[in-house]
C-alpha cells in the first residue's frame, strides 16, 4: 500500500534537522625555480588540520622542459586528500524511489537515506565515513607550430582510494535477523520511524577505489581577415575512462554479505558518463558584429537498471549566437542553444518506468531533455 502524505519528496521534517560543524586550518607552500635555461620545476605542499579527521600532508612536483622554440614537455605527480562533506556525513530523508523489478515492471518504494554517523548504520556493520585520498600523474606536450596556433595534449591517471559514494539501495528484509531489532530501535530513536515505515535504505560510504585514465587535447588559432575582423577557432577533445579497482566492500549486517556497491551502481561509475566528448567553436568579430558557432559532441553511455540494460548512442549539439553593437552603449544578441532541438535517446519500453512517466533516462543522459533554447537579449553599458 502507498504511504500516506506527499510522495517522492515530502520535504524536510523536524527529524531531519541536524546541527553539525567542523573547522580546519591549512598551510600551503609553493616554490618554483628555473633550474636551467630550458628546465623549470615547481614543488608544492599543503598541510591541513581538520577538527574531525586529524592532519594530512599532500604534495606536488611538476617539471617543464622547453625542448625548442615551439615545443615543450611537461609532467606532474601529486597526492590529494578530501574529507567527507558535511552533507555526505549527515544528510537524511525519506523519499519515494521507483525501481525496476526483475520481471521488468517498476514499483515505488519509500527509501531512507540514513546519515552515515547514525546508530542505525553502525548496527548494520558499516564503518564511519572516512576521507578520500588520491594520486594523480600526468604528462603532456605544448606546441606552437605556427604563429597564433597553440596546441596542448596531456595524458593523466588518477587513482582514488576509499571513494565516497551513495551505497546501493537495500531492502529492509536484507537486514540480518540478529541485527534487525538493534537497527529498528536505533531508527526509532533517531528518526522517530521504524522499519515498518520504510521499504528500502541507503547511505554514504567509502565503498570503492577507482582509477581514471584520460587524454585532453586543446587547440586555439587566431588570425585577421582582410577587412580587419578577427577570427578565433577553438577545439577541445577529451577521452576518459573510469573503472572500479579491486574488490567492493561488503556489509556483514546484511544477509548474504551484500555488496555496498552493486552492478547497477558500478555500471553508472564506469559507463554512465561519455568516454569521449568534443567541443569546437568559431568566432567572428569585426567590432560591430560578433558571430559564434559551437558544436558539442557527447559519446555513448550505458545503463543497468534491475534486469534491464540499454545502450544510449552519441549525440551532436549545435549553438549559434549573433551580437550586434546597435550603439556604443547597447548590444543586441539573438541566439540558440541546441539549435537543432536534439534530444537524448529515449528509454526502451522495458526501461520506461512509473507508467511511462520517465521517457528519458534519469541517471545517464549527458545533456538535458528539454531540447532547443532560443533567446534574445539586450545589454546596456552605463
Amino acid at each position: 500500500p502507498g504511504t500516506p502524505g506527499i510522495q517522492v519528496f515530502p520535504g524536510f521534517r523536524p527529524e531531519n534537522e541536524v546541527d553539525e560543524r567542523r573547522h580546519n586550518h591549512s598551510l600551503y607552500v609553493d616554490a618554483e625555480s628555473q633550474l636551467t635555461e630550458r628546465l623549470s620545476a615547481a614543488v608544492a605542499a599543503r598541510w591541513e588540520d581538520y577538527s574531525d579527521f586529524g592532519t594530512d600532508l599532500n604534495g606536488k612536483l611538476s617539471l617543464r622542459h622547453q625542448t625548442g622554440e615551439q615545443f615543450a614537455l611537461r609532467g606532474a605527480i601529486s597526492s590529494g586528500f578530501r574529507a567527507p562533506s558535511l552533507a555526505q556525513q549527515y544528510f537524511n530523508n525519506v523519499s519515494t524511489q521507483f525501481r525496476q523489478l526483475e520481471d521488468g515492471s517498476s514499483a515505488a518504494f519509500e527509501t531512507l537515506t540514513a546519515p552515515n554517523d547514525s546508530a542505525f548504520v553502525r548496527a548494520l556493520g558499516v564503518d564511519a565515513l572516512g576521507e578520500e585520498s588520491s594520486v594523480n600523474v600526468s604528462f603532456g606536450v605544448v606546441a606552437n607550430p605556427l604563429p597564433n596556433l597553440n596546441i596542448s595534449a596531456d595524458v593523466y591517471r588518477i587513482k582514488v582510494r576509499d571513494r565516497i559514494v551513495l551505497s546501493s539501495s537495500f531492502a529492509t528484509e536484507q537486514i540480518r535477523p540478529d541485527r534487525r531489532t538493534a537497527a529498528n530501535d536505533a531508527l526509532m530513536a533517531e528518526r522517530g520511524i521504524g522499519l515498518d515505515r520504510v521499504r528500502r535504505f541507503q547511505f554514504f560510504t567509502n565503498a570503492i577505489d577507482t582509477v581514471t585514465r584520460g587524454l585532453d587535447i586543446v587547440g586555439d588559432y587566431r588570425h585577421s581577415l582582410a577587412n580587419g575582423a578577427g577570427m578565433e577557432y577553438h577545439a577541445a577533445l577529451n577521452f576518459t575512462s573510469t573503472r572500479v579497482d579491486g574488490d567492493i566492500d561488503t556489509v556483514d549486517g546484511l544477509v548474504d554479505g551484500a555488496v555496498l556497491f552493486n552492478q547497477t551502481e558500478e555500471a553508472y561509475i564506469e559507463k554512465g558518463s561519455p568516454r569521449q566528448s568534443y567541443r569546437f567553436s568559431a568566432n567572428y568579430d569585426d567590432g560591430a558584429n560578433d558571430v559564434t558557432v559551437r558544436a558539442n559532441h557527447y559519446g555513448s553511455v550505458f545503463v543497468i537498471d534491475g534486469s534491464q540494460r540499454q545502450h544510449f548512442g552519441s549525440r551532436w549539439l549545435f549553438d549559434v549566437e549573433y551580437t550586434r553593437s546597435v550603439t556604443a552603449d547597447v548590444d543586441w544578441t539573438v541566439g540558440a542553444l541546441n539549435v537543432l532541438d536534439t534530444r537524448p535517446e529515449r528509454n526502451n519500453e522495458a526501461n520506461t518506468s512509473a507508467g511511462g512517466s520517465f521517457v528519458y533516462n534519469r541517471r545517464v543522459s549527458p545533456f538535458g531533455f528539454n531540447g532547443g533554447f532560443y533567446f534574445t537579449s539586450v545589454k546596456m553599458y552605463f
